[in-house]
């Protein structure tokens, strides 16, 4: 989450109530890239960053259990 201040002189993110924008951001090729997620989206990209760090999880899980075996096994 970001928070801005736009360009119209009468708006209320002058008096303090910045805009709040949602981005998404990720490592490519050793540079940040950033996406801004529009707010009808928001919901639908937190879900899938949800996925993703369930899916990183269960990735860690079975490399866990394999690492393990070999070791038992030596």
């Amino acid at each position: 989450m970001r928070e801005r201040v736009c360009g119209k002189p009468n708006c209320k993110c002058r008096r303090g109530t910045k805009h709040v924008s949602l981005f998404l951001s990720r490592s490519k090729d050793g540079k940040i890239e950033q996406l801004y997620i529009p707010k009808n989206k928001e919901e639908l990209v937190r879900r899938w960053v949800q996925n993703y760090r369930d899916v990183q999880q269960l990735l860690e899980k079975i490399s866990s259990l394999y690492w393990n075996r070999l070791k038992e096994k030596g």
